[in-house]
């Protein structure tokens, strides 16, 4: 499993990207989804309130930490993408990234 977080602006490329290292076909009802389940999360709250979601065989559950732009992240993938998509991860706690 992979707990980690992401600069909030950064959730569309890395979802994107997410999908393509698995094998999913990404696609704007799967950012409606997310973009609504994100908007009820909140990791600060008692109890923490995430939004669980599903590509295929991977599943995660995501939280806004608030008052930051920190997305937080728990991700459960087959033992062969997880060093790509903690790479991934890495340049998305780093870096903000955009899309041209």
């Amino acid at each position: 499993m992979i707990q980690d977080w992401i600069y909030q602006d950064n959730a569309l490329p890395f979802f994107e990207m997410l999908a393509s290292i698995i094998g999913y076909e990404f696609d704007k009802d799967d950012w409606v989804a997310l973009e609504h389940g994100l908007q009820s999360s909140d990791t600060d709250a008692v109890p923490e309130q995430w939004f669980d979601y599903r590509f295929g065989n991977a599943k995660f559950a995501v939280g806004i930490d608030s008052g930051t732009n920190v997305l937080r992240l728990r991700i459960e993938v087959d033992d062969k993408h997880v060093e790509a998509i903690q790479a991934i991860v890495n340049v998305m706690n780093r870096y903000k990234v955009s899309k041209f």
